[in-house]
């Protein structure tokens, strides 16, 4: 039987440790302001920072070799509601970032883990880059952590090619003034409203003659099928004067300003 475990260890520990010998229980770390000058610590995201000191805190106490069991990780350190996804994907990057290693695991396995890593950093620049380079939308400068995290979300719903289709019309939109649509929005703002409406609604739904409520494709469908009638034999298209007519009628039912017949 197989014995072995996977531990996480904290890379550099004796640098947060007060009592060099382990002679004595631990009930605090050192942690020194440098830190926030770190590389390393400054690129992860706010919740990789937390999880790296809450691994320093859990490490103090398993004399750094901390079980990586996932369950076990999510009762210490992560909510409750995060999912086995992020969880891995933060421990990834902790790797990634020289922070953590884990231990007794195969050398395939670790070159697994960080070649995920170093894909979805080349994802989120490849987003970023493309992004940068429609015209006319606001153009970032840096990379943010915010970013990353919306991409990551973003790309749970949608493949990268869906993303990219989505800005490529979004910008045509912005860029054609036959497109009554104006509002510009950072990348971010666009990644939580913007991908599904510029993805599944159809451009012509944007042209200023186009007097119909901007729907996506999916709703379009939805209308059709709702409102999908056998034709009865003999039946005529009615002419455009009196489509014009049954639109003015309705509107005034709708509208209760219908005029009352006189039949005297």
């Amino acid at each position: 039987m197989n014995d072995k475990r996977d531990y996480i260890i904290i890379k550099d520990y004796q640098k947060f440790q007060h009592y060099k010998d382990g002679s004595r229980p631990t009930i605090w770390i050192k942690l020194y302001f440098s830190i926030l000058n770190s590389v390393r610590f400054v690129q992860l995201t706010e919740l990789e920072r937390w999880v790296f000191i809450g691994l320093l805190l859990l490490a103090s106490q398993k004399n750094n070799k901390i079980l990586y069991e996932k369950n076990f990780l999510k009762s210490k350190i992560f909510h409750h509601d995060t999912d086995m996804e992020t969880l891995e994907d933060t421990i990834s990057s902790l790797i990634s970032n020289d922070l953590i290693a884990i231990k007794m695991l195969s050398s395939r396995y670790q070159c697994a883990i960080l070649e995920k890593s170093r894909v979805e950093k080349s994802i989120y620049i490849d987003v970023f880059n493309f992004w940068n380079e429609q015209k006319p939308l606001i153009s970032h400068r840096k990379l943010t952590d915010k970013m990353k995290t919306k991409i990551r979300s973003t790309l749970k719903d949608y493949e990268l090619e869906e993303l990219q289709t989505s800005i490529k019309n979004y910008a045509e939109v912005l860029n054609n003034p036959k497109y009554f649509w104006t509002h510009r929005w950072i990348l971010e703002d666009f990644l939580a409203r913007g991908v599904t409406k510029f993805l599944e609604t159809p451009l012509s739904a944007f042209e200023k003659n186009n007097n119909s409520e901007v729907k996506t494709t999916a709703e379009v469908k939805k209308e059709r099928k709702l409102y999908e009638v056998e034709v009865p034999e003999g039946w005529v298209e009615p002419s455009s004067e009196q489509r014009q007519k049954n639109v003015a009628r309705l509107r005034e039912i709708k509208t209760g300003t219908v005029k009352k017949i006189n039949t005297d």
